[in-house]
């Protein structure tokens, strides 16, 4: 890229790389990466959207929700309308699902609600439909029905569309809600199918969280617990 004279193909190749490390359940290689990225890129608030994000998927929620607490004050109006804004809005939406922050997911929710029949998509690297995040949002807030409407729509969607990945998290969101619900026979279906897609497709960050989940017996006296959720 760069002897193409491509001023982007570090950036680019970073974003992706850090994507597939995280979702390998090596986030730790590439967080001091994602680090130096925020720093070197004050102006653009995907980075910081994305390293809130990654520390959630690490278990860092106490510096993921310190993130998404400053983002908020302001509305979160610091996010420009470029073609990151929607990946800033949906990493930003996985970080306040993750730390639940209600507040914040209120205002993510405004934000993303006009946009979701919409595929995320920087040019680069891709998030799946609104939907999913409309969903982590909605269940953050104890909107149920809601929830439960776009879970479905984005897990059909992504089935359908062969995306894996975003089918996988699609899946493990709703699962995850449904355990909160005490709906954990519905939650164990979803995991199972989230479960079935990691370990095919190597999503090793997803996995045990939904392991845990198919593995759980409520009926034995212990509800399913839901792994790096708000813990």
């Amino acid at each position: 890229g760069n002897e193409a004279a491509q001023p982007d193909a570090i950036m680019v190749h970073g974003a992706q790389l850090t994507q597939v490390r995280l979702c390998q359940g090596r986030g730790e290689e590439v967080i001091a990466t994602l680090e130096q990225a925020v720093a070197a890129n004050a102006r653009t608030p995907a980075w910081r959207a994305g390293l809130a994000a990654g520390y959630c998927w690490l278990g860092r929620h106490a510096e993921a929700a310190a993130i998404v607490e400053e983002a908020a004050s302001d509305g979160f109006d610091d996010i420009p309308w470029d073609h990151v804004r929607m990946v800033a809005l949906a990493l930003y939406s996985e970080a306040a699902s993750q730390t639940g922050n209600a507040d914040a997911a209120a205002l993510l929710y405004e934000l993303l609600e006009p946009w979701a029949g919409q595929v995320i998509w920087n040019g680069a690297t891709g998030y799946g439909l609104s939907r999913t995040y409309l969903g982590l949002l909605a269940a953050t807030l104890g909107w149920n029905s809601r929830a439960d409407e776009h879970f479905a729509i984005a897990c059909e969607f992504h089935e359908t569309k062969d995306m894996p990945l975003c089918a996988a998290r699609s899946h493990l969101g709703w699962a995850e809600n449904l355990v909160l619900r005490g709906e954990h026979e519905r939650a164990r279906g979803e995991a199972r199918r989230t479960l079935e897609l990691s370990r095919k497709h190597g999503y090793a960050v997803i996995e045990p969280r939904a392991n845990a989940i198919v593995q759980s017996h409520s009926s034995a006296g212990t509800d399913p617990q839901v792994p790096g959720a708000r813990d």
